[in-house]
């Protein structure tokens, strides 16, 4: 799926290796073959503590994915109220709209 590691660190809650990978410089807004970041992967599974060290790194909080969600919908669409906050905080638009003309909120 063209997963980096900070995908998988993301996706699997590491934050210590996520730290470390960032901190080594690697990109911060990589994307899978479905255009997903990191902080796509890092709001689906409601790891708030990993969003956070990427947006403080600069991660686009509102990168699209294929199908045109940000972290922002993901996060919402499994109910990951903190990560949702979070986001918001960040500055993700609660008004961009998916391929399907959803938004997140």
């Amino acid at each position: 799926l063209g997963t980096s590691p900070l995908h998988l660190a993301a996706q699997y809650g590491h934050y210590s290796t996520t730290e470390v990978l960032l901190r080594a410089g690697v990109s911060r807004d990589a994307r899978t073959k479905v255009d997903r970041t990191p902080l796509h992967m890092a709001a689906s599974e409601g790891h708030a503590s990993i969003v956070e060290v990427l947006l403080k790194h600069g991660a686009d909080v509102n990168a699209k994915d294929m199908l045109k969600m940000t972290a922002l919908h993901w996060a919402t669409e499994h109910n990951h109220q903190e990560v949702v906050e979070l986001l918001i905080k960040y500055g993700a638009d609660v008004h961009a709209q998916s391929k399907f003309c959803k938004t997140a909120l």
